[in-house]
């Protein structure tokens, strides 16, 4: 990243409710990898998590509105 003038990263899921092979375990999965690397590496990389609001078993499920990770 410095070798290429890149400060900060940011990594977002994305859920499609409608693609079956995206579960809400799937998706959770995914979030809790990126909140990891963020976490990691606080001052380099920022994480958004992927929520689809047409899956109701997975709204609220990840994280509260404004939580930071």
């Amino acid at each position: 990243m410095d070798e290429a003038g890149i400060d900060l990263n940011l990594i977002c899921m994305v859920d499609h409710a409608e693609n079956e092979r995206l579960k809400p375990e799937t998706m959770q999965r995914g979030n809790k990898k990126i909140s990891d690397v963020a976490k990691r590496f606080p001052d380099r990389v920022k994480a958004l998590a992927g929520v689809d609001p047409r899956r109701p078993e997975a709204v609220g499920a990840e994280v509260s509105p404004g939580q930071r990770v």
